[in-house]
């Protein structure tokens, strides 16, 4: 076998070995949120690398991650809010005023513990672009529920 075949190979499994282990992990992390905020169904995200970035590189990035409550119409893409990653930390300091309406209630009620968790949340999948990429490809609409995560291609500019 060649180098360059096996460090091919090597390269292959290792990418299937993160995209496996971390979808799990992932999975797992969601659940929880989900679990700690049962009024939100899903959440769903755009993921991609633009065509043009008006002559600055471009790079691949995840975007606002949406909440739905299942009250939403058809046309509402903005669903009931965002999981905002603005002054996430306040949130230990039970200042609550950067984050969907949706969640307040329930964040307020939260044990010290799950409030840390959920900050550490927030930054996390805001912080792990190469995660995202790794897990779910690119161009790719993502929708997180507490059963798993639904894939579809994503049409951008």
């Amino acid at each position: 076998m060649s180098t360059f075949k096996k460090i091919t190979d090597q390269q292959k499994a290792l990418q299937e070995t993160i995209s496996k282990d971390g979808k799990q992990a992932l999975a797992e992390e969601f659940k929880k949120f989900f679990n700690l905020f049962p009024q939100v169904k899903t959440i769903k995200w755009d993921q991609f690398t633009p065509h043009f970035n008006d002559g600055d590189s471009c790079v691949f990035g995840v975007n606002d991650f949406w909440i739905f409550t299942g009250t939403e119409d058809e046309d509402g893409y903005e669903g009931s809010g965002s999981l905002s990653w603005y002054n996430v930390d306040d949130i230990l300091k039970n200042n609550y005023k950067s984050q969907s309406e949706v969640l307040v209630d329930t964040l307020k009620s939260l044990s010290k513990s799950d409030k840390k968790w959920y900050v550490d949340f927030v930054k996390g999948i805001h912080e792990n672009n190469d995660l995202f990429e790794a897990v779910f490809g690119d161009h790719a609409t993502v929708i997180a529920s507490i059963n798993g995560f639904t894939v579809e291609e994503c049409s951008h500019d």
